[in-house]
């Protein structure tokens, strides 16, 4: 699997659309690190990662014991006015030498009760409802999340692995 490209629009930190191109510069180098200061949204963008993919079951750093509702509350924007946040994510992934395009577009919205979430997965720029109904199946095949956190971790992490 590789990640291509992260869209994230009033998440976190991160007001208005932000655009963050990930592919790889060439196959012989296909890591992908993110740097910046303290504060400066490294975690909030690994949280989308996760977030993005994985949804519900993903394991973000400041979720602690809120439901998921309120939890994507919480991750709406908090400028004046701001009332729904989005993370769509384009990537790739190969079967039997075939490559196929995904992209996976999560939005929610706040409403009186917390929020509503809508999912969508598009493959090959198609729309595909199966996928988006069986997303949880299907993402653990291109990436599983229980080994996740070991491509998607934050360096300040690094000390505590080793």
């Amino acid at each position: 699997m590789i990640i291509d490209e992260i869209i994230l629009q009033d998440f976190g930190l991160y007001e208005g659309t932000q655009r963050v191109l990930l592919t790889p510069p060439s196959p012989d180098r296909p890591i992908i690190l993110v740097g910046g200061l303290n504060g400066g949204g490294k975690t909030t963008f690994l949280d989308a990662l996760q977030l993005g993919l994985f949804g519900p079951h993903a394991r973000c750093s400041n979720r602690g014991s809120l439901s998921y509702p309120e939890f994507l509350n919480r991750c709406i924007h908090q400028a004046s006015g701001k009332t729904g946040a989005s993370i769509e994510i384009a990537f790739r992934h190969t079967v039997e030498g075939k490559e196929e395009q995904y992209r996976v577009k999560r939005s929610w919205q706040r409403n009186g009760s917390g929020c509503r979430e809508r999912f969508e997965v598009f493959k090959n720029d198609e729309v595909e409802p199966s996928l988006a109904d069986n997303w949880a199946a299907q993402v653990e095949e291109f990436f599983p999340s229980n080994i996740a956190h070991l491509f998607l971790f934050d360096g300040e992490q690094v000390e505590a692995y080793a």
